[in-house]
């Protein structure tokens, strides 16, 4: 009976999803249309955030900055990365940015398009040493359309995560321009890299791994978020939906869970997900009412974890329109392999007391008190 008391405290089952708040909105100019898809860095006293915006003219990628995560600032001279000039793989958009630290030096894997026929998307590379002025990779784009059939159009979207001597990419992948019953199909494809620059595919369908459970049901529109490795487990959040476009928000679709793997590649889902669902639905024309919530991004601040994500709500015109929000949820209603440290200090605090009390009063009295 004691034992089973102890694993009850030590391994919460998680509490109620949180739902978050909008913390960037829609700006001038550039990302006038929408901003999105955020990458964010927390180096234990500020935040950076790399986000897509939208115009008329086409996407790039900005920076903000804040100094408790919530409230954030644009850069002055926004954006910092723009498509190349000329006819240029990436010379139209450039977007979907990800970005990591490492040894001084901030990495960026981004999806551009540009002049040729289709404009089909590929993933590029580029280095900073401060995060504002980027260098391309000279050899871009580092991973694009193969000949496999089900990337054999274009690939997007990439999330990088350094694991041990390599780094693994999880990417989309489109088989072709036309869309299948009215939309295009893609799936997820896993690489892997010595250095970050050279890739070689190793899967293809590497999310669909991610057993589904009623509120990211629709498997095939489950997005990985960001992908992390401590202690030989990786830990994804990622976001799904129940519904169809046609009833978007009236089944709250679009929420966040997170998932825990020990090869990055067979994954089991928390048993509290979904840990962050949209603050509304479609009947009230929020910020993030019509697909909700999606493409989150997951740090670990002090004793919270701060999901940062895609919310999409509509303008005043009834247009879709992308904006950022925010959930903060503390890590005890997790306890992933982040913070190790904390949970063996929880578990011998725990056993302490027990014993204590057992010793003191008997087990009994132990068990009226809980």
């Amino acid at each position: 009976m004691l034992i089973i008391l102890l694993f009850g405290i030590v391994l919460p089952h998680g509490s109620a999803a949180v739902q978050g708040q909008l913390v960037l909105d829609v700006g001038k100019g550039w990302d006038a249309s929408g901003v999105g898809f955020p990458s964010v860095i927390y180096n234990g006293s500020s935040f950076m955030m790399w986000y897509e915006g939208a115009s008329p003219k086409g996407e790039a990628i900005g920076l903000a900055t804040s100094n408790d995560g919530i409230s954030w600032t644009r850069y002055a001279h926004n954006p910092v990365f723009n498509g190349s000039r000329g006819e240029q793989w990436d010379s139209n958009d450039v977007f979907l940015p990800y970005v990591i630290f490492e040894d001084g030096v901030y990495k960026m894997w981004y999806t551009g398009d540009g002049y040729s026929s289709g404009n089909p998307e590929q993933i590029g590379y580029a280095t900073s040493p401060d995060g504002i002025t980027w260098t391309r990779y000279s050899s871009n784009p580092v991973l694009g359309p193969s000949s496999m059939s089900w990337d054999a159009f274009q690939v997007y979207g990439a999330t990088v995560v350094h694991a041990g001597s390599s780094y693994i990419m999880y990417f989309h992948g489109q088989e072709n321009s036309t869309p299948s019953q009215g939309m295009f199909l893609s799936e997820y494809g896993m690489a892997a890299s010595e250095d970050g620059i050279h890739w070689t595919q190793t899967r293809k369908a590497i999310v669909p791994v991610i057993p589904t459970n009623g509120w990211d049901a629709k498997r095939i529109m489950q997005q990985l978020g960001s992908v992390s490795y401590s202690n030989g487990m990786f830990v994804a959040v990622y976001s799904g939906e129940n519904g169809s476009e046609e009833n978007a928000g009236e089944n709250n679709t679009g929420a966040i869970g997170v998932a825990t793997s020990t090869d990055g590649v067979h994954w089991t889902p928390f048993g509290g997900n979904p840990i962050v669902t949209p603050s509304g639905n479609f009947s009230s024309w929020n910020w993030n009412g019509w697909g909700g919530d999606w493409s989150p991004d997951m740090v670990a601040v002090g004793n919270h974890y701060y999901v940062y994500y895609t919310g999409e709500g509509v303008n005043s015109q009834d247009e879709s329109m992308d904006r950022i929000g925010l959930a903060i949820l503390p890590t005890s209603s997790l306890q992933l392999p982040e913070f190790p440290f904390a949970q063996a200090i929880f578990l011998t605090t725990t056993i302490a007391l027990v014993l204590c009390l057992r010793r003191k009063n008997g087990i009994s009295d132990f068990l009226r008190v809980r």
